[in-house]
């Protein structure tokens, strides 16, 4: 053990008594007591507060959220999904691009025909959320248009806003830009008044005859946004924007930013709701990357948007006490469901998207979105398939291990050894204490590496080609070491033959 000194308390000191420090945080740092960060991109509404491409900004309720971001709109939306999900131990921020020069608010409309003969409702859902309307007999078609907009203005929450003029409602998504044409307009008219007609129209139609909303233009830069989000470090990102040239950028910011010299690894979560041939697109071809997420929900009325925040909570939530985690079956809460059954993902869609980098959703039959599996973008090693890196957890865990034996390097071994060396020649003497060593820095590493196995996160530590490879450095004076990682596996299925045999005599 080297000499114990404290500070200010000489050697010469010659006085009785009792002498002695309070040295705080002298023990190891637990990495699972830093709380990790979820940041929320997406764009403002009316009323927000936060200032886009300069604030970023922590909201712990939803109703922080709003005032940030301003009610309704695509970020508040996504932080109420973010919240609905239970949020335990982490730290929800929220940070907006400015919208795109001359963006257009994608819109839908209801036209009413005919004066009602009887009392009926007819229900309507945008992203996934009811509005129902009591038509009382005799309502005009005008009247009837004004009680639909009122009623939707009695849900500040929604995603739109309503106008009247000349029987038809115009529903307005709150944030301008290309992402509002994602949203779906359903309608029931099952119990409406007889005689009375609603045609709900907008871009295209989906399975079971809702609409897409149309008319929204405009991609907001990103350039501003990723400069500002550059110096600081969100363990997990929710990100509204999932076109092919926003989706790139995303992707060349998390790679810069988990470079040698930065080390902010960042695992980022898309949404999609069109076709798969579409989300594979973003997914293999534009993305390809270990630590990107998308998930894929067919015609889902919950926005994409919103997905990819209710999945990045439940990674948050679970990775901050256990980075080697698997999402089979996981609940989206309050994600809507497909309306469709035919929209279900099939098996063989399932394992297509699954092959293709996608995270595919499905809907159960208690009307739940859930998880089927959790994987990463990377499938493709150039033109071959590369399922090296498919769980989510086969990212995380390389750089869960990368940020706790840096906090094991700089809380410990920097300070039990502020001078380096090279190991010992033969017939040299060992170091003396407070010089780190390659060898000493592997058996240290490889003792980390020992407990991460112990704690379900790590497997096969002990095997020789997986134990830290150390070497010195003598032009940079330093210690350099390889550490292989071998992920605990997740299990996800079994086979099992059932095999009925004859009765033993």
């Amino acid at each position: 053990m080297s000499e114990i000194v404290i500070d200010g308390y000489s050697d010469a000191d010659k006085i009785p008594g009792f002498y002695a420090e309070t040295k705080y945080g002298a023990g190891p740092i637990n990495l699972q007591t830093i709380p990790l960060i979820l940041l929320l991109v997406g764009l403002l509404a009316t009323g927000a507060v936060m200032t886009p491409d300069v604030d970023v900004m922590e909201a712990t309720s939803k109703e922080d959220a709003e005032f940030w971001a301003g009610r309704g709109g695509e970020l508040s939306r996504m932080a109420y999904k973010a919240f609905d999900q239970g949020l335990s131990g982490v730290k929800l921020m929220l940070a907006s691009a400015a919208p795109a020069a001359g963006a257009v608010a994608a819109t839908a409309t209801i036209t009413l025909n005919n004066i009602a003969s009887t009392t009926g409702t007819i229900k309507y859902r945008v992203g996934g959320e009811l509005v129902d309307v009591l038509i009382p007999a005799n309502t005009s078609p005008n009247d009837a248009a004004t009680l639909i907009a009122t009623r939707f203005s009695q849900f500040p929450r929604l995603a739109v806003t309503a106008t009247v003029a000349a029987n038809v409602v115009t529903l307005v998504v709150r944030s301008a830009g290309e992402r509002g044409n994602d949203f779906i307009l359903w309608q029931d008219a099952t119990k409406k008044p007889a005689v009375m007609t609603s045609t709900i129209a907008g871009g295209a139609l989906v399975t079971g005859g809702g609409v897409r909303f149309a008319g929204g233009v405009g991609v907001e830069s990103l350039s501003l946004l990723t400069a500002l989000l550059f110096p600081a470090r969100y363990h997990r990102l929710a990100i509204a924007q999932n076109d092919a040239t926003s989706a790139a950028t995303w992707e060349a910011h998390i790679d810069a930013k988990a470079g040698v010299l930065e080390g902010r690894m960042e695992h980022p979560v898309l949404g999609h709701n069109g076709t798969l041939s579409s989300a594979t697109s973003i997914a293999q071809t534009t993305l390809n990357n270990p630590r990107c997420q998308l998930v894929w929900l067919l015609n889902s009325e919950t926005h994409p948007s919103e997905l990819a925040a209710a999945m990045a909570a439940r990674r948050a939530s679970k990775e901050q006490t256990q980075p080697n985690s698997g999402y089979d079956g996981a609940v989206l809460k309050t994600c809507a469901p497909q309306a469709a059954r035919a929209d279900w993902p099939n098996r063989t869609t399932q394992q297509s998207a699954l092959d293709s980098g996608v995270t595919p959703l499905t809907t159960n039959e208690q009307g739940q979105v859930v998880v089927i599996r959790a994987i990463t973008t990377r499938s493709l090693d150039g033109n071959t398939p590369d399922y090296r890196t498919l769980d989510v957890s086969e990212a995380v865990v390389p750089d869960y291990v990368r940020d706790r034996l840096r906090i094991v390097w700089v809380t410990e071994f920097l300070i039990a050894n502020p001078n380096v060396a090279p190991d010992p020649l033969p017939g040299e003497k060992d170091r003396p204490e407070g010089v780190g060593t390659p060898k000493l820095w592997s058996q240290r590493a490889h003792a980390e590496l020992q407990k991460m196995e112990k704690e379900r996160i790590l497997t096969q530590v002990d095997l020789a080609q997986n134990r830290p490879i150390s070497t010195w450095n003598n032009a940079g004076k330093r210690i350099m070491s390889a550490v292989p990682v071998v992920p605990l596996p997740i299990q996800h299925a079994i086979g099992v033959s059932i095999r009925q045999t004859a009765l033993a005599a």
